[in-house]
């Protein structure tokens, strides 16, 4: 992470702040930027352990260089957009101590092509050790990497226009990122496609990612986390007690204990007798003290933003800069009950905000993030936006309300690596070694994987039911979609799907209770499995992947799945007679009950079924009328309810 602190502007004084802006003198070592767009002040430092001052002087050109100049030479005023100068800033922090461990007596215009391929790679590797970075050592994303080689261009430029005393001189060839860096993905595990797409991150095992957020779901929703959201709405109130009555003096100790209130105590005695009667309403018994620490609240509201930090990531598919840009009034619940949120999609979305749904469990972790404060987050009088991931739980910020322009505080994307690594580490230690073979270490763009696997499985009886409902809110209309919408490359999507056919078809061809799947396309695979049940264990294996080559298209809804193989593909009741492809997304329960291609998992669908068949039944007893078209398509639909579900009895 760079050095950068910010301060916030009212807009009165922003509308009016090229009047006054900072002045920068080469000589400084902090330099102000006024970022006009998000009506702030950015604070960059230039004093990194180990640079020169010559190279220090080059960085500090380079930065106005890349900020397009001066904004007004006389006043040496430096203006642009916060997020692009902040990103390099940080290249150019990652340059110059690169150069200053490698190369610091050989100016800019002596370097080589290899000296510049030696630099990417330690940077891909994440290998240059930042002063202040709480980053681990996993590879740097393409945009990372991108703003390095564009600060490298803003060099060349600027040293051939004669702005810049020192700058890049040799002519790199267009493919020369690829050629520097390929065998370094490759040993990772990555191909540079994939990099270059975002997609630079292997899956977190589906198996891992549901015992994290199954953690998280427990925290979330823990005794104490319902304890301090009662405990910080009060203290957000009129009726607030302070600090050292609390944990100080223990004036409300004494209180809890004898019912009065000590002559030297100031407060009001409702205060104590509200806040009393909200921790025996959730801890359901009566109390003799405050039974937390501070110390305690403080560290078990950090472990709950983490939670949150998890659940979001892993069940929205959002990206970490997006996370670090959402407010808390950004969110709010719509009259049909649809909670929305905006974020701002820098890369996919060209800077502009989006409005994405949320339901389920990434609603009530946003209500949790805001309640967690002794702040008010949402809904401010004065009209201030904090942001929702803005930890205001430590006792300094009991009295900061009235003042909150003092205390504005956000978290990067670099924090939000470090404390997402904490937390994952912290969950490790309640197993024995297992957990960590299988996933040493967690990066948020996994997520992204992810998210696309339980939107696959979002009706699937095999995912824990609180996920499974999150996942359900919206059938049928955004998360139907929703794992092609922009969030991985097609390659990855679909090694996900095949990753999750294979997974089906070794459900069924291992006979178990747990599923127990009817219907056409899984009696296929029982039968051909049982045909072939002489099989050697070492061969099931290849047996399940020659099985998986025959299916093609995978699409779960709510009453089962839709398995195509492509013997059976020109039987589906969806297809496009033109095309000869199936629709599969124009599914409908009437439709595909009676496909070749269907199959169904009692676990996993015997409710929507029910549920289905009782809403048609009540249409014939309601309205009965025979011959009607409508009349015949329920009068179909509950027998080939009656159907499956009899065979999921026998």
């Amino acid at each position: 992470m760079s050095n950068i602190s910010q301060r916030y502007s009212t807009p009165e004084s922003v509308a009016n702040s090229r009047k006054s802006l900072r002045k920068n003198n080469i000589t400084d070592d902090v330099f102000y930027v006024t970022d006009i767009k998000n009506l702030r002040e950015l604070e960059f430092d230039f004093n990194i352990p180990g640079v020169n001052d010559e190279w220090k002087m080059r960085f500090k050109l380079l930065f106005i260089e890349c900020c397009g100049g001066y904004d007004d030479s006389d006043k040496q005023s430096l203006v642009g957009n916060g997020s692009s100068i902040s990103s390099k800033h940080l290249a150019l922090r990652r340059w110059v101590t690169w150069a200053c461990e490698n190369l610091i007596d050989v100016p800019l215009t002596q370097w080589k092509e290899i000296d510049f391929r030696g630099f990417l790679r330690d940077a891909l590797r994440n290998n240059i050790t930042l002063s202040g970075s709480d980053s681990e050592k996993e590879l740097l994303g393409m945009r990372s990497i991108s703003v390095i080689t564009v600060c490298m261009n803003i060099s060349r430029k600027g040293y051939l226009k004669g702005t810049l005393i020192d700058g890049v001189t040799c002519a790199l060839p267009p493919n020369f990122l690829q050629t520097s860096l390929e065998d370094v993905l490759i040993e990772n595990g990555t191909s540079f496609y994939e990099w270059t797409k975002g997609g630079s991150w292997e899956s977190i095992p589906i198996t891992v990612t549901m015992m994290l957020l199954a953690n998280a779901i427990d925290l979330l929703r823990s005794s104490t986390t319902k304890f301090l959201v009662a405990y910080f709405n009060q203290q957000r109130s009129e009726l607030r007690v302070g600090m050292r009555s609390l944990f100080v003096n223990s004036y409300f100790s004494y209180f809890c204990k004898y019912g009065k209130m000590r002559s030297t105590c100031q407060e009001s005695k409702d205060a104590f007798i509200a806040l009393k009667a909200s921790i025996e309403d959730t801890i359901g018994n009566k109390e003799t003290g405050f039974p937390l620490s501070h110390e305690v609240i403080n560290e078990h509201c950090r472990n709950v933003h983490d939670a949150c930090i998890v659940i979001m990531l892993a069940l929205t598919g959002v990206r970490v800069s997006e996370l670090t840009s959402v407010c808390s009034d950004d969110y709010k619940q719509e009259v049909d009950g649809t909670w929305v949120f905006n974020s701002e999609l820098i890369k996919t979305n060209f800077g502009l905000s989006e409005v994405r749904t949320m339901s389920g469990l990434v609603a009530e972790a946003a209500n949790t993030l805001v309640d967690l404060s002794y702040v008010t987050k949402k809904n401010r009088l004065d009209g201030q936006a904090l942001p929702l991931f803005g930890r205001y739980y430590n006792r300094d910020d009991f009295d900061t309300d009235s003042n909150i322009r003092d205390v504005l505080r956000s978290t990067s994307g670099g924090s939000f690596r470090y404390r997402l690594n904490k937390y994952y580490q912290h969950f490790l230690e309640g197993f024995e070694g297992d957990i960590e073979l299988l996933c040493p270490s967690i990066h948020p763009h996994r997520f992204r994987h992810s998210f696309v696997e339980f939107a696959l499985r979002r009706f699937d009886g095999n995912v824990i039911e609180a996920i499974r409902q999150h996942f359900r809110h919206h059938a049928g209309s955004y998360f139907t979609h929703c794992y092609t919408d922009n969030k991985l490359s097609e390659e990855v999507k679909n090694s996900l799907e095949r990753a999750y056919i294979r997974e089906l078809l070794e459900r069924m061809v291992d006979g178990g209770e747990s599923d127990d799947f009817t219907g056409p396309a899984a009696a296929y695979v029982k039968r051909i499995a049982k045909a072939i049940n002489y099989l050697d264990i070492s061969e099931v294996d290849a047996f399940i992947e020659e099985l998986s080559e025959e299916n093609e298209l995978l699409v779960a809804h709510e009453y089962g799945f839709c398995l195509v193989r492509k013997e059976t593909r020109h039987l589906a009741k969806c297809l496009n007679k033109k095309t000869q492809i199936p629709i599969l997304e124009n599914g409908c329960f009437e439709l595909c009950s009676g496909c070749a291609n269907s199959m169904h998992s009692k676990k996993g669908n015997e409710e929507s079924i029910t549920r289905i068949a009782v809403s048609h039944q009540n249409m014939l007893e309601n309205f009965p009328i025979k011959g009607t078209t409508a009349h015949n398509v329920s009068e179909n639909t509950v027998k080939r309810a009656r159907i499956i579900l009899n065979e999921m009895e026998a």
